[in-house]
Parts: structure tokens; sequence; C-alpha cells
């Protein structure tokens, strides 16, 4: 069926009481976005995004259509209140029309209703769902093609933040013994199912009271402040001559992350539209 969709400005101090007005006005979804043009690219480590760093923020929310619209203009009384209607969709499905397969080296990256004809590849089956990692981000296609440029068979690979799982799988597909941590138990258990999906074994585990040792690989897919804040943990990961690759980091932040990992020989970084993958050798 169709939605109400209300729209409404407010400073960002005051962000999340007005997603809750919305929320107790009856609305069954409530997001947020930048009012204005300040991007704000990640949180501090460990930290949620904050609404209060956008100047202005506009909460929206979506109701159904025997909403009272006159008490929503009430509560809201002196700003201006965005009303319009959001035609009823497939949203599950729609990802579909604009599914692609993606090819990195030896490995191929395709949704599981999409045929390969290509015989002289690995094929990873994945679909968008509820953690991030599907090959399309510029941080994941770094990753993969990096990963299979490597000699990952026997070899123990480490995907720490591992989301849905995506760079763990390839590793395992190409023989590794891979290990995908994640704080979020959502994205782990995304994680086993993509594994299932895949006919692949994971270990699959939280990251708190992580002590990785040991392994042959280590790739991270997050933000340069959680890299930063990580770096000692996933450096210990790696004996001599073990091999990291870090990305989710922004140009301007190579300097800061690079420092971060003194252990780490980093060879000529790797880039796609401002996004920088790190990689090199334990020392």
């Amino acid at each position: 069926m169709p939605w109400i969709r209300v729209s409404v400005a407010v400073p960002g101090s005051e962000g999340e009481a007005a997603g809750a007005c919305l929320e107790g006005l009856g609305a069954v979804a409530v997001t947020w976005c930048d009012a204005g043009h300040t991007p704000l690219f990640e949180p501090l480590p460990g930290a949620l995004p904050d609404l209060a760093a956008w100047p202005e923020v506009r909460a929206v929310g979506l109701f159904s259509l025997d909403v009272e619209l006159a008490g929503i203009r009430s509560a809201f009384r002196g700003r201006e209140v965005g009303i319009d209607f959001v035609g009823d969709e497939d949203w599950r499905g729609n990802w579909r029309r604009h599914a692609e397969i993606r090819r990195f080296g030896r490995l191929t990256v395709a949704p599981s209703h999409l045929e390969v004809i290509a015989t002289d590849t690995t094929v990873l089956r994945l679909d968008p769902g509820g953690a991030f990692g599907t090959g399309a981000h510029p941080t994941t296609r770094l990753c993969l093609a990096w990963l299979a440029g490597q000699p990952l068979a026997g070899r123990r690979v480490l995907d720490y933040g591992c989301g849905s799982g995506i760079l763990a799988i390839a590793a395992a597909l190409f023989g590794a013994r891979a290990t995908a941590v994640d704080h979020d138990p959502q994205a782990l258990d995304v994680t086993r199912r993509n594994a299932l999906g895949n006919g692949v074994a994971l270990e699959v585990r939280g990251a708190e009271g992580f002590a990785p040792s040991g392994y042959d690989v280590v790739v991270a897919n997050i933000l340069a402040g959680t890299l930063v804040a990580e770096a000692e943990r996933l450096q210990e990961a790696l004996p001599a001559g073990g091999r990291i690759a870090l990305t989710g980091v922004l140009d301007e932040q190579v300097e800061s992350v690079g420092a971060a990992y003194p252990a780490i020989a980093f060879e000529a970084p790797r880039a796609m539209t401002g996004w920088v993958l790190l990689h090199g050798e334990r020392r």
C-alpha cells in the first residue's frame, strides 16, 4: 500500500527528539538525514553517528494513510513540515533490477539470480542483506582485487570487521582457513548464512576479547578511526612476513592510518574514487 511521508527540519541537537515525536504520532519508520550540505564520513571509534554534529537534520517519518495530519502539524508548529506520498514497492526485490556481476581477477561476485557464463573463475554468490559488503563499494572492490592476487591456499586469513563475510568467503573459496570477526551480532549471522550459501566453512566470532595471532593474511575493511584504534591488535595477529590489507580509508586519512602501523612495511597504495587500500608485509 502507499504511505504518507512526513519530514521536518530541526537543529541537529533536536534530531532525536523530533524522531521520537514522529514515532509517538504513529510513524512506522523514522530516518534522519543531513538537511544541509555537511557530510559526516564516520563517527568516533565505537560510537554511533551523532545527529548533533549536523547543524540541521531532517527527521523523516513514514505513516499509514489514515494518519491525522493536523496533529502532526500541531506537534511541529512553527516549523516547515513536508508531506508527500510514497508508492508501494517491492523494496527487497528492487535491487535485482540493478544487480551486476563483478569480476576481480580470478574471482567473480554475482547475485544468486544471475548466471555466470565464464568457466575460468571462482564464483562467490551474494545478495544484498543486513550487513555491509556486496562487492559494489570501492573499498570492498579494492579488497577483493587484492585478495584475488594473493596465494591463499592453506593459509590462515583473518577478515576483521567482516560485515557480510564477503572477504572471508572469498578467501575460503581460494582454499584458505578463514576467520570472520565483527562487533555486530547481525553481521555475524549474515556471514554464517552467506558462508553456508557458498558451501564454505568459516570460523565466525565476535570481536570482544579476541586476541588474534598466527594469521598469514589480515584484511580489514572498516573505517579509518577503527583501523587506528585496532592497529596493535591487527599487527599482533601477523608473524614476520604476514600480509595485511587495510581499507575504509579516504585520501586524506592515509598518513594517519599508516603511522599507526609501524610494524608494517607498506607498498604503494591502491586507490579508487577517493578511497585507498593500504597493503604491505609485517616486518
